[in-house]
């Protein structure tokens, strides 16, 4: 099935979506909600830095795995809703997911949103736009080189030496 690849601005992570999913980027930081096509159910997503204090433990949440990664995930019953919620961490960023649905299980639903989850993938480099930008810079004999993108500042990129 065909899909775009959405990745955040800061390059914290990427997702495949499939061909007739609906989806919004809500704020200006790594927050993505997407519709499932075929269900009622609606899945966020919301990375943050562990730099900015973020929580890689999901209160009340099983130690299980999330794309092959180390998670915490949880599945709430609540009035009028089921929630099923996973906190990923890879040392550096946070994810948070969640799939809300109505509160009886539809397993072909949950299909679908496992499918798109499993093409999350989480970056340990900038946005490929920071990147080449960065390459530009320290390729440059004029800008002095030694570029360096910060992890724990994503949109910021500094030259030793000058501040």
């Amino acid at each position: 099935m065909p899909s775009r690849t959405i990745r955040t601005p800061e390059g914290l992570f990427s997702v495949e979506v499939p061909t007739g999913w609906r989806w919004e980027q809500t704020d200006e930081d790594a927050s993505f909600v997407f519709h499932d096509p075929g269900g009622r159910g609606v899945v966020r997503l919301f990375a943050s830095l562990r730099a900015d204090g973020a929580e890689s433990v999901l209160p009340g949440g099983e130690p299980c795995q999330f794309g092959g990664r180390p998670a915490w995930g949880r599945v709430l019953h609540e009035p009028g809703r089921r929630v099923r919620r996973w906190v990923v961490e890879d040392g550096r960023t946070v994810l948070h997911v969640s799939h809300e649905s109505p509160p009886a299980e539809d397993p072909l639903e949950d299909a679908r949103v496992d499918a798109l989850l499993a093409t999350v993938v989480l970056h340990a480099s900038p946005h490929p736009t920071i990147d080449a930008l960065l390459q530009r810079l320290s390729d440059d004999p004029e800008s002095g080189g030694g570029w360096i993108w910060q992890p724990s500042r994503p949109l910021a990129i500094i030259a030793p030496g000058r501040g």
